[in-house]
């Protein structure tokens, strides 16, 4: 005689956040293994530490918007891995294919090299060159697409329904913290590490063929 839908969702509640820490983990980790065929170690160790950010930033906003851990905001959790990597993965992707001589055909019609030799002995320079061709090309791209995202969920928040409201506030945040990691959080990283990384493996390199020599010698 004593009967509630509510008892149906018992067993669910207290699984509820061990499911969200394993589905999280292993989405990450699929997620970032296949991101791994496509591009550098650096690109996706950077591109980890945006999405763990991510991930981590959107517990904060709901707690802000008292959003329960449910069926809705654990579904949103899910997809908000796909969704904050796609738009920094594209940046990345367009910052290693960067072509001086492709660039430089664009600018002057020849084939040669961008720059004189010195500038690709250059590193810091070289990072600025290559996000400037990111950002102006593939970033406008990035951004057109967040914003048909958000023209495609803005009807949401207007819905009377408690589940779509909830969607539309996640997967907004989402789309939000995806494109501030494409375009400020990764480029802000690589123009501070790559040179870095680039001076070290030069200054090593140097360091092998100083030592080659001496052996010749």
């Amino acid at each position: 005689d004593l009967f509630s839908f509510s008892f149906l969702y018992l067993d669910r509640e207290p699984e509820m956040t061990r499911l969200i820490i394993e589905t999280l983990v292993f989405a990450a980790l699929a997620v970032l293994g296949t991101v791994l065929l496509f591009l550098q170690p650096l690109s996706v160790t950077i591109i980890a530490i945006g999405t763990a950010s991510i991930d981590g930033a959107l517990f904060v906003i709901m707690y802000l918007w008292n959003i329960p851990i449910d069926a809705v905001s654990f579904l949103c959790l899910t997809m908000s891995i796909g969704l904050s990597v796609d738009y920094v993965v594209h940046i990345a992707h367009a910052y290693e294919c960067f072509d001086y001589s492709h660039t430089e055909g664009q600018e002057t019609g020849k084939t040669d090299t961008l720059r004189s030799e010195d500038l690709a002995n250059d590193a810091t320079k070289k990072t600025k060159d290559k996000l400037r061709f990111a950002l102006s090309g593939t970033g406008r791209s990035v951004t057109k697409g967040g914003i048909s995202t958000f023209i495609g969920l803005i009807m949401l928040a207007f819905s009377p329904a408690k589940a779509f409201r909830v969607f539309f506030k996640m997967l907004f945040s989402t789309v939000l913290l995806g494109l501030y990691a494409g375009l400020v959080y990764f480029p802000a990283c690589i123009i501070l590490v790559d040179p870095l990384i680039s001076k070290v493996t030069k200054s090593k390199v140097k360091e092998l063929n100083g030592n080659v020599d001496e052996n010749e010698i």
